[in-house]
């Protein structure tokens, strides 16, 4: 029940405030009976659990899901830069080692990017040969 701007968790049982429940019905003015917290914990466990239906879902629905990206960026593009900067600057480690990994590995996405070709037309001796290059080049910058 909701009193005073208060309401109790069905799940944690903690009485908390009402800015912590998510909405059920907005325009009839009905929140959740769990906390966001609660709700979020069992989303996950649900993630866990069911790793093949969520992998499906995501691949029957990526072009809506892209889309749905696509319009979010566009119209959060303030908030979404400034998380990006804030993110960068709080773990630079982190977003190093991911950067150095993608390039270390030479996944042949990377390998075409830098050919300017589609992944499609890239030959397995053709990725050869650019791994090979990305790997003297970048021997030769660490001994410079």
């Amino acid at each position: 029940m909701d009193t005073n701007g208060l309401r109790t968790c069905t799940k944690c049982g903690e009485t908390k405030e009402l800015t912590e429940f998510s909405w059920r019905n907005k325009s009839k003015g009905r929140l959740k009976e769990q906390c966001k917290t609660c709700c979020s914990a069992a989303q996950r466990g649900y993630a866990a659990a069911n790793p093949n239906i969520l992998k499906e879902y995501r691949a029957r629905n990526a072009d809506r899901l892209a889309e749905w990206r696509k319009q979010y960026h566009e119209k959060n593009r303030e908030h979404s830069l400034e998380y990006s900067r804030t993110y960068h600057a709080k773990n630079k480690d982190k977003v190093k080692a991911r950067q150095t990994a993608y390039v270390t590995d030479q996944n042949p996405g990377y390998c075409a990017k830098l050919l300017g070709i589609p992944l499609a037309y890239l030959s397995q001796e053709l990725y050869e040969a650019k791994r090979l290059q990305i790997l003297i080049h970048r021997h030769i910058k660490e001994a410079a």
